[in-house]
């Protein structure tokens, strides 16, 4: 009775093997259906077990070696075949107890492997779905972040293009401008220099060399204004450029890594050229941050629109100033040329009224000389009687003795004589005078004669 109690505990199923909870689970009706797959995934534990028995039956056997009692002859009799056995029933029904007992601790141990590993397999595949696909949505979330940065890039690579050829034409209205003034510098040179032509009197510093010197300094300050400005742009334009060269190299990057996103996005399981890269996440190839990689866009983006912005304000002030030393140089001319027609008008009023001097003068020389001509006429005619006074009074002292008398005729004589002489002594003191005067418009009218030359050449000049 004690030799099958141990086997009363289990019970056998269709096929003939031992039940438990394990077994009795896996021969369930409800798993007959199952696919072969998954029959052989739930069977990887009942190897594990038979492995683990064989493995305690051989430590068991070394540990205490069972030997089988010696084959006896029939001719032995019974008293010596009981002092030949080594064991009792108790101790057989005990080892065989233990070895169930400990066959069904293996079996349940198994079993409990067999769920962990399943429960493991289940983990890890739910794991490495769920990881692949936040993976895949952060490199999409990248993608377009990528994207996002790179059409800010490109939006604002053409707007640098822009703003550069707006400002290089510029740039080529204010060369135009300051060539366009060299004409006017050395028009109004070379009035300054004619003018220094002027002779005498002329050459003075009127309103028009005022006005000339005027304009002159006001060119010359167009033309160092038009040059810083030049200067000034070519300084910028060397910013853009070089922000344009920063975006349109982040952009390229972009480009590169867009490529690079995309094609590790489109990447399955299933998909060809993928392999086993030992190491390479201990590795850390990366040297920015998300913070400091959108940071790094952005301020290239500010530094482009603050260039921008700058080329902007420059080209406003650039096409102020083109007005302004339009307007400078335009009112500085009209001040010049009207200070030269004033001039040249004064100086022609002053050549014509030195004209109708000179006229004046000349008809007085001509009245002077006909009237010294008329001076000269009287003391000629003073002449002749003075003689005939003269003799007469030169014959009557020829007369003789008492005959030599004071008489009227004498006295009429002598006071003729005086008379004659004090008018000669009178004419010749006019004529005198009148060729002092004779002189004086001489010097008069060759003094007008030069000024009107110089008027004139004044004239000419202006």
């Amino acid at each position: 009775m004690s030799t099958t109690a141990p086997f009363t505990t289990y019970k056998t199923n269709f096929r003939g093997r031992p039940i438990n909870r394990t077994t009795a689970a896996l021969d369930s009706p409800e798993l007959w259906d199952m696919s072969h797959h998954e029959r052989v995934a739930l069977s990887l534990p009942r190897l594990q077990h038979e492995r683990l028995q064989s493995t305690y039956q051989f430590e068991f056997t070394h540990r205490r070696p069972i030997r089988g009692p010696p084959v006896l002859s029939s001719s032995a009799s019974s008293p010596h075949l009981s002092a030949l056995t080594r064991y009792t029933p108790q101790e057989w029904t005990k080892s065989n107890q233990r070895h169930f007992s400990e066959a069904e601790s293996s079996r349940a141990e198994a079993e409990h492997v067999r769920a962990e590993a399943l429960r493991v397999i289940e983990d890890t595949d739910e794991l490495t779905r769920e990881a692949q696909e936040e993976s895949g949505r952060r490199l999409n979330e990248r993608i377009s972040d990528i994207k996002h940065w790179k059409s800010e890039l490109h939006v604002e690579a053409e707007a640098l293009v822009a703003e550069t050829e707006q400002l290089t034409d510029i740039k080529r209205r204010l060369e135009r401008a300051l060539q366009a003034t060299e004409t006017p510098m050395n028009v109004a040179k070379e009035c300054l220099v004619l003018r220094e032509n002027r002779q005498g009197i002329d050459l003075v510093h009127d309103v028009a060399q005022e006005a000339l010197l005027d304009e002159v300094e006001t060119i010359r300050r167009s033309q160092r204004d038009l040059a810083e400005a030049i200067r000034n742009v070519d300084r910028e334009l060397d910013a853009l450029r070089r922000c344009r060269y920063q975006v349109e190299s982040d952009a390229r990057n972009k480009f590169k890594a867009l490529g690079i996103d995309s094609s590790s996005y489109r990447l399955r399981n299933e998909s060809s050229g993928i392999n086993f890269h030992e190491n390479i996440e201990k590795v850390d190839h990366t040297v920015t941050t998300p913070e400091s990689w959108m940071n790094f866009t952005h301020d290239n983006l500010q530094a482009a629109q603050k260039e921008r912005a700058v080329s902007e304000r420059m080209r406003v002030e650039c096409h102020a100033l083109i007005e302004e030393t339009s307007t400078a140089m335009s009112s500085s001319w009209d001040k010049s040329s009207r200070g030269i027609t004033r001039r040249l008008g004064e100086t022609t009023e002053a050549r014509n009224v030195l004209r109708d001097h000179l006229a004046k003068v000349m008809m007085e020389i001509h009245d002077v000389e006909t009237h010294m001509e008329l001076l000269k006429k009287g003391i000629a005619d003073k002449m002749p009687p003075l003689k005939v006074a003269q003799t007469r009074l030169e014959q009557r002292t020829f007369r003789p003795d008492v005959e030599l008398c004071r008489d009227p005729p004498q006295h009429r004589l002598i006071r003729e004589v005086e008379e004659l002489q004090s008018s000669v002594a009178s004419l010749r003191s006019k004529l005198a005078e009148a060729e002092v005067s004779h002189q004086k418009l001489l010097k008069t009218k060759a003094k007008l004669e030069s000024d009107i030359a110089i008027k004139e050449q004044s004239m000419f000049i202006d």
